[in-house]
């Protein structure tokens, strides 16, 4: 079957410590909490526009690359936002972007429209299956993938992990999709950006650990 790479096209995260701060500009972002009031939540965006029209996905894994982990594997979800206007560089607990607030600050997001996973408690290549909220989101006309990930208890016990942004390789943050096509459609597979001179530019190091 066809598959293509996507790197991610915006990436940061919300810190309820610092409200107000944007994180856009770092070359890490965190997923987590650390006592007494710091919840880390993650946004993440992909394009998916250069999927063929009416494919359908089969397989998809996010895969980031964990510079800090966790202590323990604890339990987090990933939701699909319900605002795609969101900015990186302007992007903060109480905005998504330059003039528009969340409607509850952290981040708004389906509920329904979810994938639990656990945070990595070793270094390198970490994945997480998104096949079927890509195709969620783009059985509702969306073009992109713009996920939330956090922790689904944020009153107590530290537990963060540390992943590497787009701002310190924009190879860091990817998506790998495996696609079927209707028989009347190309079958030839979308050349992604990561892809150069027809080759896969990526930054792993070691074996990946799946949630």
């Amino acid at each position: 079957m066809p598959q293509i790479t996507l790197d991610a096209t915006m990436d940061t995260y919300l810190a309820s410590d610092t409200p107000e701060s944007s994180k856009g500009y770092a070359t890490t972002f965190y997923v987590g909490f650390i006592a007494p009031n710091a919840a880390r939540r993650a946004l993440l965006k992909f394009d998916l526009s250069e999927l063929p029209a009416g494919a359908a996905v089969t397989d998809a894994e996010l895969v980031l690359y964990t510079q800090t982990p966790a202590t323990g594997g604890y339990n987090c979800t990933m939701n699909v936002l319900m605002w795609t206007d969101w900015e990186d560089e302007f992007a903060r607990w109480t905005y998504r972007s330059e003039d528009s607030p969340w409607n509850t600050p952290g981040g708004d997001y389906y509920e329904l429209y979810q994938k639990p996973f656990n945070l990595p408690t070793t270094t390198g290549p970490f994945s997480i299956d998104v096949a079927a909220l890509i195709n969620n989101v783009r059985s509702w006309g969306r073009t992109t993938l713009d996920l939330i990930l956090r922790r689904v208890y944020e009153g107590a016990g530290d537990g963060q992990a540390r992943f590497l942004a787009r701002e310190y390789d924009p190879h860091a943050v990817q998506l790998a999709v495996t696609y079927s096509v209707p028989a009347s459609a190309s079958t030839a597979p979308a050349v992604g950006r990561s892809r150069i001179n027809g080759h896969r530019r990526r930054l792993r190091i070691g074996s990946t650990q799946r949630s």
